[in-house]
């Protein structure tokens, strides 16, 4: 709405679902982002710019809620994080990334595009595509006068990270995995980034390394013993379904209705 992008609730949700159908079999997290970018530009072909935008915003404010509450828990349990090589890297990585990525944002919103340096700008203007690129900004820097919208975007973001610790809690409880809720939030928020990472199909087989190793860490699960690497393994699986039985919600709404239907739909709705 931010960038004149008027879709009706119900539209958004079963979006949402059909992009989390295609994040269950594609690179990384950013699968369902270009799915739910073609579907819109169904409905709004003349505002590329503004679609983009849009999908990027709501992708960015899932990773900094994500990237902030997963640099919190570093902080809580950075003598553990650090005490392993192989963590430790990670442990640095979230927060810097996080910083990092809160800087150039707020930068980009507050410092008006005329105030950039001179070679900035002219790097700027010689990019492909420029026209393109500044209408980019343009929408970018429009959400600075959306703080209502953000600031509730961000909260039901909050929500949802919340009520994926409490159902991995209650996963691992249910197998008989010893971990208190601090950590296993821990464990998850982390994990959650390395498989967003687009490196593997959909997370497998990175979330499950990851696993074993967070777990081995911060909850010191021996995962040399053949019972204890197996209720990780489980653990991993069961949290993987979970995840899936959203996606399976997506493809059931991604056969019903294909782009050009659900598109017809929603110009109904807004008609």
């Amino acid at each position: 709405q931010v960038n004149g992008i008027t879709l009706r609730r119900r539209v958004v949700c079963l979006l949402s679902f059909v992009g989390a159908f295609f994040n269950a079999f594609l690179p990384g997290s950013t699968g369902g982002d270009l799915a739910r970018l073609a579907y819109i530009l169904r409905r709004y072909p003349a505002m590329k710019a503004e679609v983009l935008i849009s999908v990027i915003m709501d992708r960015l404010i899932g990773l900094i809620i994500l990237l902030c509450l997963s640099s919190l828990f570093v902080a809580i349990s950075w003598q553990l994080l650090s005490s392993a090589a192989e963590t430790l890297s990670i442990a640095l990585a979230i927060p810097i990334t996080f910083l990092l990525l809160s800087v150039i944002i707020v930068l980009l919103i507050i410092i008006p595009f005329e105030k950039f340096p001179d070679f900035f700008k002219s790097i700027w203007g010689r990019l492909p595509g420029n026209e393109f690129l500044t209408r980019l900004l343009q929408g970018f820097r429009q959400h600075r006068y959306a703080g209502k919208a953000l600031w509730q975007a961000a909260a039901w973001s909050v929500l949802i990270q919340l009520s994926i610790y409490v159902a991995a809690f209650l996963l691992a409880r249910g197998i008989g995995l010893a971990v208190d809720f601090i950590a296993l939030a821990i464990i998850v928020s982390i994990v959650t980034c390395i498989a967003s990472l687009p490196i593997s199909l959909g997370g497998h087989g990175v979330r499950e390394a990851s696993f074993l190793l967070m777990f081995s860490v911060v909850s010191h699960v021996d995962i040399k013993d053949t019972a204890a690497y197996e209720q990780v393994i489980i653990f991993s699986l069961l949290y993987m379904l979970l995840n899936m039985g959203w996606s399976l919600i997506g493809g059931i709404s991604y056969l019903l209705f294909d782009p050009a239907r659900i598109m017809d739909y929603t110009n109904n709705e807004n008609a």
